[in-house]
């Protein structure tokens, strides 16, 4: 005979995941500190680093609650505790297979990035990557954390966990007490049971209104790229080409960087004086995108645009103002690298000033963490693409700055020697390129999709080469010292 199973009713967390789409890539900030074991006694061990997060975590109710999806679209999502949190589950260890460079360094870095965060924990991981013995610049025996973060516990109201792991942030115990999460109350059982009572009475009516609000968005993306070319044409807007970036991404991801002498980078600007870091930094990505195109058989003798930040150093905050940004040209069409970083500087120079001087809106950047920030810049840059009428490409890629500030961190004693990110892409920019400082290095790495960019190798090279011929064409022009970059 034939036996049916029985229906039973869906846990309260099962009913969220169903009835909640999974979190997305751009939802998520992934951060990368590098840390020297060469300077201690004794190398750091696992069990203690897990004891600094669970003693920090302590001080983190945020970090311990569980993210609830809001009853009905008109509510306010919420949070609960975790019963059953476990630091172990959110801490891993892992290393890297023999030889341990740094090639193999970035592809686990965006292979974790890649993964999805476990929607029914709290929403945040940290991955401890021994075994980097080869990778330039740096002594055998570094140690990297690869931490995942939503970016909802990245806002100014709750503390930076990961920089308050820092042995320069820890605070004196007899000066401060631990915030542990309060645990769920007879009251707040009765209201999750209501909660999800009603949950399970609206989901007849929720779940059509959500498949015609996806049909009706699906539509829209069909028609969004005509509808902004006509646009555009009609307004006379400058036209954005298209490229292999401007696509929609998968859900894999490449991360790479490229090491550039600091010193031989500050010797430009100052044998530039009218040349500043960004207008640089613009060149070489031009120049790098350039050839990667002309490789790929792509290179349409067109302009390719980028979104930047404003002057100033790189990563730098000016004030209490928030990271703001303009779309610059990569003057793509210039073959004589001298020519693009003339072009670049002249059309920012005439541009970004009027920009500068528009009022900005205040945030407290004083008051955050470099993570904090670097997460504020990668939700601003791309607020400023959903603003903006979607269809047609705005820009072909971006550029971000990451500043860790003058001061020197470390943990357990093993100083912080690279500390950076894996910035965001979405649907239409699929290419971005994040610029920081780290001692004598200058660190430009970028992060794409696995389609758009199945060779992040050969697009690293393409950066080192455009650096290397803007640092020739400079030194095979010596007048340039004292004549204007344009």
């Amino acid at each position: 005979m034939l036996r049916l199973p029985l229906l039973k009713s869906l846990e309260p967390l099962s009913i969220w995941k169903t009835l909640t789409p999974p979190l997305k890539h751009q939802h998520v900030d992934t951060f990368v500190l590098l840390y020297d074991q060469g300077p201690l006694e004794a190398p750091v061990r696992f069990k203690q680093i897990l004891s600094r997060i669970r003693q920090q975590v302590r001080y983190h109710p945020r970090f311990q609650q569980i993210y609830r999806a809001p009853l009905t679209p008109f509510s306010a999502p919420s949070w609960s505790l975790d019963e059953n949190f476990n630091a172990e589950y959110h801490v891993r260890h892992i290393a890297l297979p023999k030889p341990g460079d740094w090639r193999q360094f970035c592809i686990q870095v965006a292979r974790l990035h890649s993964r999805d965060l476990d929607s029914t924990r709290p929403l945040w991981e940290i991955n401890v990557i021994e075994g980097l013995d080869q990778v330039p610049g740096l002594a055998p025996g570094h140690f990297a954390l690869v931490c995942k973060i939503h970016n909802s516990l990245m806002t100014p109201e709750i503390p930076d966990l990961l920089w308050n792991l820092q042995d320069q942030a820890q605070t004196d115990p007899a000066l401060s007490s631990p915030k542990p999460a309060s645990p769920l109350t007879m009251i707040d059982t009765l209201l999750g049971i209501t909660r999800h009572s009603c949950d399970l009475a609206l989901r007849p009516l929720t779940e059509p209104l959500g498949q015609a609000g996806a049909f009706a968005g699906r539509q829209w993306s069909e028609l969004r790229p005509l509808v902004r070319l006509v646009g555009r044409g009609v307004t006379g807007h400058r036209r954005v080409p298209y490229s292999r970036f401007n696509t929609n991404v998968s859900s894999f991801r490449v991360w790479e960087g490229c090491f550039l002498p600091l010193d031989a980078f500050n010797d430009l600007l100052n044998r530039l004086p009218q040349v500043t870091e960004n207008d640089l930094l613009l060149t070489v990505i031009g120049s790098a995108m350039r050839d990667y195109l002309c490789a790929q058989g792509e290179l349409r003798n067109r302009m390719l645009w980028s979104l930047a930040p404003l002057e100033g150093q790189i990563g730098e905050s000016t004030g209490h103002t928030e990271p703001t940004y303009t779309i610059s040209q990569l003057a793509t069409d210039q073959a004589d690298p001298l020519a693009r970083l003339a072009s670049i500087s002249h059309w920012r120079r005439e541009r970004c000033a009027p920009a500068a001087q528009q009022p900005l809106r205040e945030a407290p950047l004083s008051t955050l963490s470099p993570l904090q920030n670097m997460s504020f810049a990668n939700r601003e840059l791309h607020r400023h693409q959903r603003t903006e009428a979607a269809g047609a490409p705005l820009y072909n890629t971006a550029l971000i700055g990451f500043n860790t500030g003058s001061s020197e961190h470390s943990l357990l004693g093993a100083p912080l020697v690279y500390c950076s990110g894996v910035p965001e892409i979405t649907d239409g920019l699929g290419l971005v390129h994040l610029a920081s400082r780290h001692g004598d290095k200058l660190v430009l790495t970028f992060t794409s999709c696995r389609e758009m960019l199945p060779d992040p190798e050969h697009y690293r090279k393409c950066i080192q080469h455009s650096f290397n011929q803007l640092l020739q064409a400079v030194d095979d022009n010596p007048d340039l010292e004292s004549s204007d970059a344009d």
